[in-house]
């Protein structure tokens, strides 16, 4: 398969880096600070996400699988909307520190979920 593992690793790359700033700016955002709504901030997570689900719906072209046949994927697919839920609760919507809290615990647990589909794919995550 042409490029597969490079579009892999680059795909761990970005999931990893993408990660790391929601953890970080999530951090920020709970304590009180307001530098992790910096525009460049913001602009560096929307464009990690979007490199990600580019290289990701790519691999799923090369590799011909589709969510609706592999049942994990369509978990893993399901578990991405309720982070990018969790997410934006903890960074934008959330009124209250409590419900910013939440939030970033859930968005947390959907992104472990996520995880550990991908190594096992098995849709309930080995659970």
């Amino acid at each position: 398969m042409f490029w597969y593992h490079e579009m892999l690793m680059l795909h761990l790359v970005l999931v990893v880096a993408s990660i790391g700033l929601f953890f970080v700016r999530g951090l920020g955002v709970l304590m009180g600070a307001s530098w992790p709504m910096d525009d460049r901030l913001r602009t560096l997570g929307g464009g990690f996400d979007f490199l990600i689900t580019m290289v990701g719906l790519s691999l799923w072209g090369l590799l011909q699988i589709s969510p609706w046949i592999y049942t994990w994927l369509l978990v893993k697919f399901l578990l991405l909307l309720a982070y990018i839920f969790f997410a934006n609760l903890t960074l934008r919507l959330g009124q209250s520190t409590e419900l910013r809290f939440l939030g970033f615990v859930l968005a947390l647990a959907c992104l472990a979920g996520m995880v550990q589909v991908s190594l096992t794919r098995d849709p309930w995550g080995g659970f």
